[in-house]
């Protein structure tokens, strides 16, 4: 069946629930036209998202065909997805220009990078050490300029391993030298190279870093809470 004669499945059950405990039709509902990928394209927004509801109520068609064409101008790297923080429906984005370039190169396998936050886990510090040393993970701790646990005093000297120890007074200090190095990591990577991302902290006010790191489709950032979340996330990029 052509592009311009979709009929899905959930739209022609519903039409054919209509004559439930009666003859049914002789033929089919008229077919839901499909707008062309190129008319879809123009209408996602290249900076807020938009739902397949709200796409399909501007081009009259079925929420069910844009899902469709959306899940497939995604997996050519034309368009985006982002969840929706608050558990709602799929957004959908124009890709960006770094997005489509990562989609067209071949990746390398990703450097996986374990970022502490060494005022509310930082017992995941000293158990980290061992697997940085030995080249499976790279490693980076903050702490505030009160903090003098494992890491800061004595001064952590390990391979793959950095500890950073704000020098403000501010609480969130070591919180924006987090944030800083992994948008340093992002915006300095070569058109080959991605990053795994994983935070173990219980701040919640790293939540919209996730969004920013994976806007452009080639790097992947996660949240633990401790040390075996930690060490199961680590298992499952091994």
């Amino acid at each position: 069946m052509a592009s311009s004669e979709i009929l899905p499945a959930v739209e022609y059950a519903r039409y054919m629930a209509q004559y439930a405990g009666g003859a049914p039709p002789q033929e089919r509902p008229h077919p839901i036209s499909a707008p062309s990928p190129a008319l879809l394209l123009a209408e996602v927004p290249r900076s807020s998202g938009i739902t397949a509801v709200e796409l399909a109520d501007k081009l009259t068609t079925s929420a069910f065909v844009v899902a469709r064409m959306l899940e497939g101008l995604h997996a050519s790297g034309e368009v985006e997805r982002v969840s929706d923080a608050n558990g709602g429906p799929l957004l959908w984005l124009r890709a960006s220009r770094a997005s489509r370039r990562c989609r067209g190169v071949q990746t390398s396998k990703p450097k996986v990078v374990a970022l502490v936050d060494l005022g509310n886990t930082h017992d995941c510090l000293q158990r980290l050490v061992p697997l940085a040393e030995a080249g499976v993970v790279l490693v980076r701790a903050y702490a505030d300029c009160s903090f003098s646990g494992y890491g800061v005093r004595p001064p952590l000297i390990a391979s793959n391993c950095v500890v950073v120890q704000a020098d403000g007074a501010d609480r969130n200090a070591a919180d924006v030298e987090l944030i800083w190095d992994v948008v340093r990591l992002c915006t300095a990577s070569a058109p080959d190279e991605r990053y795994i991302f994983i935070v173990a902290t219980k701040d919640q006010g790293f939540r919209h870093l996730k969004r920013c790191v994976e806007s452009s489709g080639c790097h992947v950032l996660n949240f633990v809470a401790n040390w075996p979340a930690l060490e199961a996330a680590l298992a499952a990029v091994a």
